[in-house]
C-alpha cells in the first residue's frame, strides 16, 4: 500500500513548559524588566523542539499567554526565542493575552489532531485538539488533569517517543471520528519516534 508521509502540528507553551518557571513574591514583579529574558530553559523540551524543527517531522509553534500591559513581556519572550531556538520561524510565534483561551489565537482554527504541550491544566482543558501536560515536578500536585502527561527529567529520545505516541493517538482519534461519520473501514496505523504515519 502507498503511504503518505504524516506531519502533525505540536503548539508549545512558554512559561513553565519550555521555559522553567520562576516563583514570584508579589504579582508586580512579572513586570520587573527582565523577569522574563531571565528565564532558565526547560532543557529537553528545548532540545526536543530543536530537534523537531531541524527534522521537520512536526510543524512546531509556540503559543504563549502575555501581559498586554507588560512593556517588556512581548519583547522579552521574542528575545528569548531567538536566543534558545534560533531555527524558530518567527511566524510560527503565537501570543494570547493572558486570561483568554489559547485555541482563538491559533489562525484558522485548532485541528482534532493538534496538539498542545503545556503545564497548565486549564490550558489543555480548553484545547479542541489533544492535550500534554508537562509534569517538571512542581505542578500537578493535585493531579486534576487525567489525560496524557510526559516528565521533562526525561531523556530527549524518550522524551520525544512519548510525543509520537500522543500524536499517533490524536491522528487515530480524529480519523476515527471521521470514519463514523462517512462509515469508512478504519486503516492500520503505524507510530513510532520520527516516522508516525497513517496507512493508506
Amino acid at each position: 500500500m502507498k503511504q503518505t508521509h504524516w506531519r502533525p502540528r505540536l503548539y508549545i507553551d512558554m512559561d513553565g513548559t519550555l521555559a522553567k518557571w520562576q516563583s514570584v513574591q508579589r504579582p508586580e514583579d512579572l513586570y520587573e524588566p527582565g523577569f522574563f529574558a531571565r528565564m532558565q530553559p526547560q532543557e529537553v523540551v528545548v532540545s526536543a523542539v530543536c530537534w523537531l524543527i531541524r527534522t521537520g517531522d512536526m510543524e512546531v509553534y509556540i503559543l504563549s499567554t502575555v501581559l498586554s500591559d507588560s512593556p517588556y513581556a512581548r519583547s522579552e519572550k521574542l528575545g528569548w526565542l531567538r536566543q534558545h531556538l534560533p531555527e524558530l520561524p518567527y511566524n510560527h510565534v503565537l501570543f494570547a493575552p493572558c486570561g483568554t483561551c489559547k485555541a482563538e489565537y491559533v489562525p484558522g482554527g485548532v485541528q482534532r489532531d493538534d496538539l498542545l504541550l503545556d503545564d497548565c491544566t486549564n490550558n489543555l482543558r480548553e484545547w479542541p485538539g489533544l492535550g500534554i501536560k508537562l509534569l517538571d515536578g512542581v505542578n500537578h500536585t493535585h493531579q486534576s488533569w487525567r489525560g496524557i502527561c510526559v516528565r521533562a527529567d526525561l531523556a530527549l529520545e524518550e522524551f520525544l517517543r512519548a510525543l509520537w505516541e500522543a500524536a499517533a493517538i490524536a491522528d487515530g482519534a480524529a480519523h476515527l471520528e471521521d470514519l463514523d461519520a462517512g462509515g469508512e473501514e478504519a486503516p492500520e496505523l503505524e507510530k513510532g519516534m520520527g516516522h508516525g504515519r497513517r496507512k493508506k
